[in-house]
């Protein structure tokens, strides 16, 4: 895939976990959600320092920098060494580069035999079976039940279902995860 990749190492200060401090790992969450944002993008580039971005989150003094700042904090204060350690490893390591157009190719040819054989067996229509959402290179995949609503069926992050909304409402959206129903076929009502 073209454009390179950029890795942040922890910088090495010493032997132990105790020389890295919580203001380390947050402006490692930071560089973190950084370059996430800038994949597919030139990810050759160095991540932003500019937090304009990070979205507030509702409540008393809780801005996204600091629920970061806080977590710093409790994860240094909390986690072992190996643990904290651990943790700087995984926030400074470059996302994945995947080929996007091979992994909706295989995610299509999956869910044309998937839905071919679901259609054979039950002779039902294909206007209720959910589709997935979301980029397929997503690093975080979200398989959940959801209840069903009446009516043709679409994507699976549909902000009409109460448990989409739900998830929205906690910041999680079908922008940075692959999501799909566990059960493609909505029901109309639940089963007794």
């Amino acid at each position: 895939m073209a454009g390179a990749t950029t890795t942040f190492e922890v910088p090495l200060r010493g032997p132990h976990a105790e020389t890295y401090t919580a203001k380390d790992c947050y402006e490692a969450l930071l560089r973190h959600h950084n370059l996430r944002r800038k994949v597919g993008q030139d990810a050759s580039e160095s991540p932003s320092h500019d937090n304009s971005h990070l979205t507030d989150i509702s409540g008393p003094n809780l801005s996204a920098q600091n629920v970061a700042f806080l977590f710093a904090e409790q994860a240094k204060a909390t986690l072992s060494e190996i643990e904290f350690m651990t943790l700087l490893k995984f926030l400074e390591t470059s996302p994945p580069v995947h080929d996007v157009e091979y992994l909706e190719n295989q995610i299509s040819a999956l869910l044309a035999s998937i839905f071919a054989a679901e259609l054979a067996l039950t002779g039902e229509s294909a206007n209720r079976l959910s589709r997935p959402s979301g980029p397929s290179d997503s690093e975080l995949g979200l398989i959940l039940h959801c209840q069903s609503k009446e009516g043709d069926i679409g994507e699976f992050w549909d902000y009409e279902n109460r448990t989409i909304q739900a998830l929205a409402g906690k910041g999680i959206s079908n922008t940075f995860i692959f999501g799909f129903d566990w059960h493609w076929r909505a029901e109309g009502c639940a089963r007794s």
